[in-house]
């Protein structure tokens, strides 16, 4: 099997972590160049886009998390032995839920 990860990788993790970096880096660019001012201009303009874009990071990262929990409950639900007792207290946890 090896290491066989579907979630996201180092160098995602560079790049979302870079991008940040380059958010602070132009603000604090604005900010020594025309003040608070010009970085409230500035926010007013591209905060819109800043804020879609670094609430798509997180769910990028979780969205692989996930997938690897659904493979692990197939992986588990197949393995489960078929006799009858054991699938009806299946089923009967399965109502619960």
């Amino acid at each position: 099997m090896g290491n066989e990860q579907s979630g996201p990788s180092w160098p995602t993790a560079f790049v979302a972590l870079g991008f940040l970096a380059f958010i602070a880096l132009v603000f604090y660019t604005v900010y020594g160049k025309d003040g608070m001012d010009g970085t409230t201009k500035a926010w007013a303009l591209i905060g819109p886009i800043i804020g879609v874009v670094t609430g798509a990071i997180p769910s990028f990262f979780f969205r692989g998390i996930a997938v690897d929990a659904q493979k692990d409950a197939k992986a588990a639900t197949l393995a489960m032995p078929n006799d009858p007792v054991t699938l009806q207290r299946f089923q009967d946890l399965r109502s619960r839920m």
